[in-house]
């Protein structure tokens, strides 16, 4: 990813862009609509969002969903994931996360925490690290069976007493139990992955090789021939495949990845239309606003002024 960091948003600018999605006074969680409420670190919510859909923010924190009840779509970054009850997933600082529920009610458990939560001890750093770089390569949901559900939404509920205490220790009590629960999602994706590698056909993997290279590469690399010959297989190869496997052009992956980034860059940063083209690598500001007016219909300066509406 080579944006800018300080396109990304704080836990205090998130909980502000989706204030009407909190309610005041909860009995679970922390009350974020109190007036002198302000993000330490670590903040817990519970949150009944049935029938909503959540702008799509990226932001400098760790987010950990459970879902308690519902369905609902999550999408980070170009990829797009099915949630019911019972899925747990983690969405890392730089993604550009997106939700819509749909179901008659939709009910979460939400964690989130800053980086410096988890290290907090100089001799477990690199373990920690190696946790990250796994959720890193593999940005998932599972379904975890009743056992694991029981055990993880336990652990939601010792953080949530935990930051409600007055005990000088709370901290390294909830990142414990947050290291817990990012192994028993580390196990899950792990099981997740034998059983898929055994069922996934070779087009399959192909596919999920080229999603995986678009967000490496979506600024540098916007054709199809680039990624097939990262892939070391033939464009027309790559596009049949694509093709079989999602019921999408494989150029439909890297659009959107590139439309995402433009529309977070016009709606959470203050870059210009010259700034946004040669950040996302564009030759000329007409080929980026052509770009863009085939998906929106209408320029990038009327998105923009049309968000601040």
């Amino acid at each position: 990813m080579n944006t800018s960091t300080h396109s990304l948003l704080t836990m205090e600018q998130v909980l502000k862009v989706y204030e009407g999605f909190h309610k005041k006074n909860p009995t679970f969680g922390m009350d974020v609509l109190a007036d002198n409420f302000s993000p330490k670190d670590i903040v817990m919510l519970h949150n009944d969002i049935q029938g909503k859909k959540g702008f799509p923010i990226r932001f400098d924190f760790f987010a950990l969903f459970l879902c308690l009840d519902g369905k609902a779509k999550n999408s980070v970054n170009q990829y797009t994931f099915d949630i019911s009850k019972s899925s747990l997933q983690l969405i890392l600082p730089g993604s550009i996360f997106s939700f819509e529920t749909y179901a008659e009610k939709s009910e979460y458990y939400i964690l989130l925490f800053n980086k410096n939560v988890l290290f907090s001890h100089q001799h477990d750093n690199k373990a920690i690290q190696d946790l990250i770089t796994f959720h890193e390569h593999s940005i998932n949901p599972i379904l975890l069976p009743s056992n694991m559900f029981t055990q993880v939404k336990t652990l939601y509920e010792h953080i949530h007493l935990e930051t409600k205490s007055e005990n000088s220790d709370y901290k390294e009590m909830v990142r414990l139990y947050i290291l817990e629960m990012l192994y028993i999602l580390k196990r899950g994706k792990l099981l997740n992955q034998h059983v898929n590698v055994q069922a996934h056909t070779r087009a399959e993997q192909i596919t999920s090789h080229y999603l995986e290279l678009i967000e490496k590469h979506f600024i540098t690399q916007k054709s199809v021939k680039g990624y097939a010959d990262m892939l070391n297989i033939t464009s027309k190869h790559l596009s049949e495949t694509v093709k079989v496997t999602t019921q999408k052009s494989a150029l439909y992956f890297i659009h959107v990845r590139i439309i995402k980034e433009m529309v977070y860059l016009l709606t959470y940063t203050d870059y210009s239309i010259k700034q946004i083209t040669s950040t996302l690598n564009f030759n000329t500001q007409t080929t980026c606003s052509r770009f863009f007016r085939q998906y929106y219909k209408m320029s990038l300066k009327q998105y923009r002024l049309n968000i601040k509406l």
